[in-house]
């Protein structure tokens, strides 16, 4: 993702990049009959289970029946409120113990022991914290794979903690502000080589300045398919970047050197000046203001709606942006208490991450992974591809369709399995209490509590063909008249139906 912008000097990766943009930008939209105004429960759309649990899956990881019960007790406006606040005020997560631990010299191999260790239980604990705070680990996430930092053996675990802090303190923030807090950061500065620009060089570094314009703020063109920058822009916006550098020991710091900036005039955006890292942010806010909140509205739409954008939508989620001068909280705001977000189009029209996958298994049964499942979870989620940490390119993850293929599809199945049929001292699945808050008066009636089951793990209605035969499976060849929630086999009974929904090509929708 480092080559010059000219569409005849292309790497294959940003060719792919383009190429996937170009079909995202291909699919149709939905929701063409509803708008930003706030979701107002009538005949037309009813403040349901269905809703609610929609709201739940995309603001955070499932949606449990308790959480989903609290959410009706709520107007619309009342539930995303409440949801917002308790992101808003929930502490970030606590440094770990080793937080200052710096790399020796000479550098050995016990440091890159520890460290491997290190990484692997923050990336624990990050799973962890999605379920604690799902909307900002959400959000956290979103903007994790925006201001993209990929793996690299000078990226430590205590690096990755700051990174991530960084992230989850601007999340619901202004965005310019943190623009301008993500560039200097630690990791940032080393995965892009900010630390290596400076005026000694024979030119800039000028991989985080094109990035910085490309991905993370306006990107290549604007909505009328012209340029918004220039090679030219990209130089002299680097030398305004220059001068950072990241030190490793006797402590990890970010240091600013006078004397390795490019002190002369720079022409960026048809503007002349000495201008240095905030100025120039400043003046890229100022001159592309559109063209910023054009592209951050846009992929704040469709990690939060759908892939196929409604342009009238997103400009005016854009015009929200621009009057808050760059708040981020007034669009999610806005955006998720829109009838525009309720709509029916939109339940269940996305597909989930591995990670939203993962931690949906856990969630949706109400029980926590204990330390034998959290051990399995890093592999798993390679096999599903998606490290947390090992994004494939500085564009991130591309998502949509590309996460399932026919070795992910049969790995989930299979970690579905493992997650739902795993006990230990301090886990296992409690099969008949779920069914009896999903289906309530009706857990003793077999068709009832299989379409209550269907309707809570699968968000979109199912084929009448597939729906006919589930009291059939739910049964296992049990007369009807023998079923009861009490009967001994009960469990075995609504363990291998849920396990039959879960392997559903619809289960990896939400």
């Amino acid at each position: 993702m480092v080559e010059h912008i000219a569409e005849d000097n292309l790497t294959i990766e940003r060719e792919e990049y383009l190429h996937f943009q170009a079909y995202l930008d291909s699919i149709s939209a939905k929701g063409q009959n509803t708008t930003l105004s706030p979701f107002q429960p009538g005949t037309a759309m009813t403040w349901n289970r269905q809703r609610a649990a929609h709201l739940l899956r995309r603001i955070g990881y499932g949606a449990h029946v308790d959480r989903v019960d609290e959410m009706l007790q709520l107007t619309p406006s009342q539930a995303v409120d409440l949801i917002i606040q308790e992101s808003i005020n929930a502490p970030l997560p606590p440094a770990p113990s080793w937080i200052d631990e710096t790399p020796p010299y000479p550098f050995d191999g016990s440091y890159s022991q520890a460290n491997n260790a290190r990484s692997a239980e923050f990336k624990i604990s990050w799973t962890d914290e999605m379920r604690k705070v799902p909307l900002r680990e959400r959000l956290a996430f979103f903007w994790r794979n925006h201001f993209v930092v990929g793996s690299n053996n000078d990226i430590f675990a205590p690096l990755w903690y700051r990174y991530m802090n960084v992230i989850r303190t601007h999340t619901f923030g202004n965005f310019k502000e943190f623009c301008k807090a993500i560039g200097i950061d630690h990791a940032m500065l080393i995965y892009l080589d900010g630390q290596h620009n400076s005026r000694y060089n024979d030119k800039p570094q000028e991989n985080y300045a094109r990035e910085f314009l490309e991905l993370f703020t306006m990107g290549i063109k604007n909505k009328n398919g012209d340029l918004n920058y220039s090679q030219v822009d990209i130089t002299n916006l680097a030398k305004a970047f220059s001068g950072y550098s990241v030190r490793l020991r006797p402590e990890f710091e970010v240091v600013y050197s006078q004397d390795r900036f490019y002190d002369e005039d720079k022409t960026i955006l048809g503007r002349t000046g000495n201008f240095n890292y905030e100025q120039a942010i400043d003046l890229i806010f100022e001159e592309r203001t559109e063209e910023i909140a054009y592209h951050i509205c846009k992929k704040i739409y469709r990690y939060f709606v759908y892939e196929g954008v409604n342009e009238s939508i997103v400009d005016e989620l854009a015009s929200i942006f621009i009057n808050s001068n760059f708040e981020i909280l007034p669009v999610i705001t806005t955006l998720l208490k829109s009838e525009h977000f309720f709509d029916p189009e939109f339940i269940g029209c996305k597909i989930k991450s591995p990670l939203e996958f993962l931690n949906t298994l856990y969630v949706e049964t109400g029980v926590e992974p204990d330390d034998s499942l959290k051990d399995n979870q890093r592999m798993w989620l390679l096999d599903l591809e998606q490290d947390p940490f090992d994004v494939p390119n500085v564009a991130g993850w591309p998502g949509y369709r590309l996460w399932l293929s026919n070795t992910t599809i049969t790995e989930r199945w299979s970690i579905s399995e493992r997650t739902f049929t795993h006990v230990s001292g301090s886990y296992e699945v409690d099969v008949i209490d779920l069914a009896k808050k999903v289906a309530g008066e009706d857990v003793n009636d077999p068709a009832l509590l299989a379409r209550h089951l269907a309707e809570y793990f699968i968000p979109v209605p199912l084929p009448e063909d597939e729906t006919a035969d589930h009291k059939t499976l739910l049964l296992d060849g049990d007369p009807e008249y023998l079923w009861s929630i009490d009967r001994s086999n009960a469990d075995g009974n609504i363990r291998n139906f849920i396990q039959y929904l879960r392997k559903l090509p619809e289960y990896n929708l939400f």
